[in-house]
């Protein structure tokens, strides 16, 4: 079952931690507070309204129309890689990623700012904090996380976000087709801030008809300061 664990009104965002009571798993939805409607409750469950999916109703049920994203996603080299055909596109949402439980949740105001950490751990003594923080009577969150070696043996870690938003879109029944944009300010060379507007389905940033493969789009920025030195090793 996943349920909303807490829910936070911080300005003009609300917030709120979702929780599956199966997993343990604890992700994040963010949303404009004046949007905050009773619709967000009746988005599908599954993908039985899906006609290529009729089959499964022979296998004893469908496939759920969406998961949690973990909190915070790590990857290590000794853990099993994400499935959905992610090998070497991505790190997000291998066997690691998975592992971290949600313990619980402290909520402090520091002045003006209202910090909210979130406590996870893994069976393998793998802990993560999630450090979230709103400055009063702005529009934006900053977000971090630790990650904490309590375990037996030595673990080269690969990858660690900050924080995942998952579950965007909560206004819609399905998967929104041609309701959703991805802006995105390309640079180069005295050529900052070329805006780019595509739909999520020509970057094929869309669900498979069972929500099985995955994919994604890397964006990324290299660069340095004017009059600053730079030192460059290859290594084949």
């Amino acid at each position: 079952m996943k349920l909303v664990y807490s829910h936070f009104a911080l300005g003009s965002l609300s917030l709120q931690f979702i929780l599956d009571t199966d997993t343990r798993i604890i992700g994040l939805r963010v949303i404009p507070h004046s949007h905050e409607t009773e619709d967000l409750l009746n988005h599908r469950k599954d993908l039985s309204s899906q006609p290529e999916n009729h089959f499964f109703r022979n296998w004893g049920g469908f496939p759920e129309a969406w998961n949690v994203e973990p909190l915070v996603l790590i990857s290590s080299s000794d853990s099993d890689r994400a499935g959905g055909y992610s090998q070497g596109i991505t790190m997000r949402n291998g066997h690691r990623a998975g592992s971290l439980l949600f313990q619980t949740q402290k909520i402090e105001e520091q002045g003006q700012i209202t910090v909210i950490e979130t406590f996870m751990k893994s069976i393998d003594g793998i802990s993560a904090i999630h450090h979230l923080e709103y400055l009063e009577d702005t529009e934006y969150l900053t977000c971090s996380s630790k990650i904490f070696n309590e375990g037996t043996r030595d673990i080269h870690i690969e990858l660690l976000s900050s924080f995942t938003l998952g579950f965007i879109s909560p206004f819609q029944a399905d998967d929104a087709p041609g309701k959703y944009r991805i802006h995105r300010f390309r640079s180069s060379w005295s050529a900052e801030g070329r805006h780019v507007c595509e739909n999520a389905e020509s970057l094929d940033l869309e669900s498979s008809w069972c929500n099985e493969s995955v994919n994604c789009e890397r964006v990324r920025a290299v660069g340095f300061h004017a009059g600053e030195k730079v030192v460059s090793h290859s290594r084949n």
